[in-house]
């Protein structure tokens, strides 16, 4: 079997370029498959062995003025789709398999390319990384979805909201299972890519209150940023610019730096705190399960995707989106009760070894061959 992956790839940044990474890595490992990969170019890096850099990546600025972007790049996205058919013409696959959401590409690239590939007879997988907002919704439904074979997705409240046949789900997974040693101090931490969707404002609000009932702890946030995403830049100085009006410049210790899953254990913070607002759209949190692997006990927002694999009190906790003074309720719960910690931890350990990217490569093989 041969398959094409549609995706952004490293050196690309971000959750979804990882994700594309670790997949082919475990669907070779436990399978034997061919594949080769089209993905949105990053600087100045030329193509390597079945690394195709053809899709140009966006300035994203969610507004308006991304409607014009659209615009002004449509004649680069019609050559790019015609380069992309033909490495595809070329090798034959037998599935071209898309990494897809809104932002990534630009609004047409897919479904130009759906078009040609049904002529040419390609089955089409699309995993879909982000829920459907209006007016995208409806797009994605006449030009997207009616396309694919088979759509992926990674959780349950995702599936339920799509109401399709040809959904099924496959779970984000985890590279390596670490549990940390427990720590002795009150620290929190977020990991994450930052933007405005994520609530940082939330937590350093709440870690205004927290730091009241325990001096000693300390707010270690561990954020990287795109810098072809403006709003994000924006973001990470609107950030600092609170946490000086609250006073908290010496409690708070802000790291613009990715780290990786294997960096996680080492954090000195027994508590992962995950403040989405009620805008994010994104499917899953690669984040929070690199967090519940590391055995870390973790506090989230009641959002879809996010929330779905926390159990309150048994894994973690789940708050209200935007409600810092619930948000800190729930940190001084667990930094007043060791043993509860400790328990939520340990479960979280046990609980993330389904995820494992092995798993996950069986289940999209399984997807592969109805």
């Amino acid at each position: 079997m041969k398959v094409c992956f549609v995706a952004p790839f490293p050196p690309d940044m971000g959750g979804i370029s990882d994700y594309s990474f670790n997949l082919t890595n475990a669907l070779k490992r436990v399978r034997s498959f061919e594949f080769f990969v089209i993905s949105r170019k990053v600087g100045t890096d030329e193509n390597r062995e079945n690394i195709f850099y053809i899709i140009s990546r966006k300035k994203v600025q969610r507004s308006l003025l991304q409607i014009f972007e659209e615009i002004k790049t449509l004649p680069r996205t019609f050559v790019e789709v015609f380069e992309s058919l033909n490495e595809i013409k070329k090798r034959k696959p037998d599935i071209v398999h898309v990494q897809y959401e809104p932002g990534l590409y630009n609004l047409i690239f897919c479904p130009m390319l759906f078009t040609f590939l049904k002529i040419l007879g390609i089955r089409i997988f699309l995993t879909l990384h982000s829920r459907d907002y209006f007016p995208l919704n409806i797009f994605h439904r006449m030009l997207l979805y009616r396309f694919a074979d088979r759509i992926l997705v990674h959780s349950i409240s995702h599936k339920n909201l799509l109401n399709m046949k040809k959904v099924q789900i496959v779970p984000i997974g985890i590279n390596v299972l670490n549990q940390g040693i427990f720590s002795k101090s009150k620290n929190i931490f977020f990991y994450g890519l930052l933007s405005p969707h994520k609530g940082l404002e939330f937590l350093v609000k709440s870690f205004g209150l927290v730091v009241k009932k325990f001096p000693s702890s300390r707010l270690l946030i561990f954020g990287n940023i795109d810098p072809m995403h403006r709003e994000e830049v924006r973001y990470k100085e609107a950030i600092k610019k609170l946490i000086k009006s609250l006073d908290l410049t010496e409690k708070v210790d802000f790291f613009i730096k990715r780290i990786s899953q294997q960096d996680i254990p080492k954090i000195n913070s027994n508590i992962a705190v995950f403040p989405y607002k009620i805008s994010y759209s994104a499917s899953h949190s690669l984040a929070l399960l690199e967090c519940m692997a590391a055995g870390k006990a973790v506090v989230v927002t009641k959002i879809p995707g996010l929330s779905d694999e926390v159990n309150e009190g048994i894994n973690g906790f789940v708050v209200t989106p935007e409600s810092y003074e619930q948000l800190s309720e729930k940190i001084l719960e667990l930094l007043m009760d060791e043993g509860k910690l400790k328990r939520i931890m340990k479960n979280n350990f046990e609980l993330a070894k389904k995820f494992s990217w092995e798993n996950v490569a069986r289940e999209n093989f399984k997807n592969y061959q109805i």
